[in-house]
């Protein structure tokens, strides 16, 4: 018959640790009777007890030091290999000349090297800890950098829907930055056959400006911010007659940009 697992969520090894600790008890509570049994005058049944319960105490130290840091994790489990070592030869100590004799060496001698162990896990421990606070920190800045061009880029896919052919840089840094994509060109027009009057192009300069009208003459008028021709309403720069399509401008004069030729404000 197949039993199931009741305890579906224990830890193997902690299983592992009961099932040591449960033959520990029954061999050594047999090898006591057979030593009783057959001979009464010589307690030898310590010593497999003792060596056996040094094993034990190391795997209960890893069972209960498994989630701290490895040089932490192997100085306790040195801490629990000191008590049960040095408690075995004090008895053995004790049993031999009825007083502690030799025992006291390796105490003195083994708890040194015991504390040097210690500080010097104590030692790793804050310097490891010291560099994953600085880890820490470092992704911080990461997740918010990313947060950052993430925003950027959602004002920039806003800016798109509004008006398809601004360019894809929010910042509107500089007219030669690399990260500026221009919309293709347009195609020309044919020019108008007739007098030159007919063949002049009246456009009317946006009311931020002036209310006049500026005839161009039969070349195009460029946009500089998309380099197309524009199509409609422009906006001239009133200090360096630097030309805008109506709606880049507009752009620019809501991001607090100034003209990209004088570096003047595009609203006086």
């Amino acid at each position: 018959m197949i039993k199931t697992n009741d305890n579906a969520g224990e830890s193997p090894k902690k299983g592992t640790f009961r099932l040591h600790f449960l033959l520990f008890l029954i061999i050594n509570a047999l090898l006591m009777a057979i030593n009783f049994l057959f001979s009464p005058q010589f307690w030898w049944f310590i010593f497999p007890i003792f060596g056996w319960l040094i094993g034990i105490a190391v795997h209960l130290a890893a069972e209960l030091t498994k989630n701290l840091f490895p040089h932490m994790r192997a100085f306790i489990i040195h801490i629990a290999v000191y008590v049960s070592g040095i408690l075995f030869l004090g008895i053995i100590d004790y049993m031999f000349s009825e007083a502690l004799t030799w025992a006291l060496y390796p105490l003195i001698f083994w708890g040194a090297g015991l504390l040097v162990h210690g500080i010097i896990s104590e030692d790793y421990l804050r310097k490891n800890k010291s560099a994953l606070r600085e880890k820490y920190r470092s992704a911080d800045r990461r997740s918010k950098k990313l947060i950052d061009i993430s925003k950027s880029r959602a004002k920039r896919d806003k800016l798109l829907k509004s008006d398809q052919r601004i360019p894809l840089n929010s910042q509107f840094s500089s007219p030669s930055s690399n990260n500026i994509t221009n919309p293709p060109k347009q195609p020309k027009k044919p020019k108008p056959k007739g007098s030159a009057e007919k063949m002049k192009k009246s456009y009317q300069i946006s009311e931020d400006n002036t209310a006049a009208e500026v005839d161009i003459e039969e070349k195009e008028v460029i946009c500089v911010v998309h380099k197309a021709p524009i199509v409609g309403t422009i906006y001239i720069c009133p200090h360096c007659k630097t030309t805008y399509c109506y709606k880049c401008a507009k752009a620019l004069q809501e991001r607090g940009e100034k003209c990209w030729t004088c570096d003047q404000d595009l609203n006086p």
